[in-house]
């Protein structure tokens, strides 16, 4: 076995990566008695070759100096393990010819370059102390799920290459007369690597973008996303306008159990216009949201339906109604409005204001309490907060 050159140090001894000194003295010892030449005269030359391996990888391994600066430059030592141009991609990868269909027969589309991946993702686990430490997913096949192919995609195009291409150094640092150019030679190699990485980096890159134009499965995944999208848009949209009726049926409401009539002209008016100015809203807000390096219309964000609402109400013509006694028989309002403008009346009947929370003796004082520019302001404002709580779910739209 240890005529093999692809060999390691750690291969030579038999022992793990991670392997302490204990273990790296204990396996010497058994394997220098076992292939000393004194031992093997019969031998002589191919145990003199192993053992002098044997004392090599033990000389590397057994300082924790030089055992570091071998782990990071295995590949100078062991050249012959990596050929550099196994990390180039073949050209026809790139090429429609490439691949016969999107189908996962042997020269498929899914098979082709599964394989291909499967290959790239051996060349880095090598590189692993640990292979589970690599996250990179899988190719899959023509019956991947959408999810996971977007995930092999958004992974894959921001790919880091941990290959050290230490086997492409331009000096051997054990040659370095002294220190200082030992760091010399040190940086003269990082740079080689460091462009080797980057043009790994790129050439995966740039395959992984060709690929995902050429994707069928990334072509579902579209259509399917645009109509997520569009079911989305189409039940916000219904809920916007499930909200905006909610909110008009509270005003109904509140301004007709509080003296207030609009005529259906009105509503109808006022429904138009709300969809519109919400919208109108909308809108807005986005152009704010997208235009943030340049902030030339201010839009206050705490603008919502209710506020329209309130706003719009408040611009009608809104024409008091008559307090009504539950228990009238069939008087019309003039005999209401007369008999209460009666001073002299014992009635101790009171018109009451729960908007401004204010109380009034006669009809009269109240009717012009009704049509004062505060009391309409207090109406804008409780209509607004009477739908309080629905607005979050409609800001989330």
């Amino acid at each position: 076995m240890f005529s093999d050159n692809h060999q390691t140090f750690y291969d030579i001894l038999n022992i793990k990566n991670d392997a302490t000194i204990d273990q790296i003295k204990k396996n010497y010892r058994s394997l220098a008695l076992k292939y000393h030449p004194d031992k093997n005269l019969d031998n002589v030359v191919e145990t003199t070759a192993i053992f002098n391996r044997i004392q090599e990888a033990y000389e590397i391994l057994s300082d924790p100096e030089k055992r570091n600066w071998y782990d990071n430059h295995r590949d100078v030592f062991h050249k012959d393990l990596v050929d550099v141009s196994e990390y180039e991609i073949d050209e026809k990868y790139f090429q429609p010819n490439c691949y016969n269909g999107y189908n996962d027969d042997d020269n498929g589309f899914y098979t082709v370059y599964r394989k291909l991946f499967e290959d790239i993702i051996a060349q880095e686990i090598r590189f692993y102390d640990d292979p589970k430490d690599f996250e990179y997913p899988t190719f899959g096949d023509s019956n991947s799920d959408l999810k996971s192919v977007k995930y092999f995609y958004d992974i894959w195009q921001s790919f880091k290459t941990v290959i050290s291409f230490n086997q492409l150094d331009k000096y051997d640092i054990r040659q370095a007369p002294n220190r200082r150019f030992g760091r010399f030679m040190e940086r003269e190699n990082e740079k080689i690597r460091e462009q080797a990485r980057k043009q790994r980096n790129l050439n995966i890159q740039k395959l992984v973008k060709w690929l995902r134009s050429r994707d069928k499965r990334m072509k579902k995944y579209a259509e399917h996303l645009a109509e997520k999208n569009r079911d989305n848009r189409k039940k916000s949209e219904q809920q916007r306008r499930k909200k905006i009726q909610e909110n008009l049926n509270i005003s109904n409401n509140y301004v007709e159990t509080n003296g207030f009539k609009l005529s259906e002209e009105q509503w109808l008016e006022l429904e138009a216009t709300l969809d519109n100015e919400v919208e109108n809203n909308r809108q807005m807000k986005k152009e704010k949201k997208n235009k943030t390096t340049q902030p030339t219309t201010i839009v206050d964000d705490s603008i919502d339906d209710m506020e329209i609402i309130g706003t719009r109400i408040e611009s009608i013509d809104l024409e008091p109604q008559s307090q009504i006694d539950p228990d009238d028989d069939g008087r019309n309002n003039n005999q209401i409005d007369c008999a209460n403008n009666d001073d002299n009346d014992d009635t101790n009947l009171l018109y009451i204001c729960d908007v401004c929370n204010k109380n009034f003796k006669s009809l009269n004082s109240y009717n012009n309490h009704l049509k004062s520019k505060k009391h309409l302001n207090n109406v804008k404002l409780y209509v607004q907060m009477a739908a309080n709580d629905n607005d979050d779910d409609d800001d989330d739209d």
